[in-house]
């Protein structure tokens, strides 16, 4: 669970920063920013995976290192200025913004999942 809600929380900066690009792609000279987590985010998620430690000890280690995961924002290196100096390339955010927006919301489905088999699993366990 804490994989996906930092996923969720760092999928909203993202949608932060994509926005802000396309909603400056007229003011001269501002400068495209982009954001990065995947790779951290992953892994943290491949810590879970290691089988050094005891299962307690390492959801709560890998909870832990998932909590201290944080977003790599920054110019984008590879973006051309126009004749303004602006870098934003409208195409471009626009289609980082509904990737990044399908992504949330398959994370969104994932933790209702997650929920309603808790949700079961109780129930279940009451018969």
């Amino acid at each position: 669970m804490s994989i996906l809600e930092k996923s969720l929380e760092m999928r909203a900066r993202a949608h932060e920063i994509h926005a802000s690009n396309i909603a400056n792609a007229n003011v001269p000279n501002f400068k495209a920013k982009k954001v990065d987590f995947e790779g951290r985010l992953r892994e943290a998620m491949e810590e879970l995976d290691a089988p050094a430690e005891p299962l307690i000890a390492r959801e709560e280690i890998s909870a832990r290192k998932v909590s201290e995961v944080g977003p790599d924002i920054y110019e984008d290196p590879l973006a051309r200025a126009s004749g303004d100096g602006n870098t934003v390339q409208m195409e471009r955010e626009q289609t980082e913004l509904a990737k990044n927006t399908i992504a949330y919301q398959t994370a969104v489905q994932l933790v209702n999942k997650k929920f309603a088999m808790s949700k079961y699993v109780l129930a279940e366990a009451g018969r």
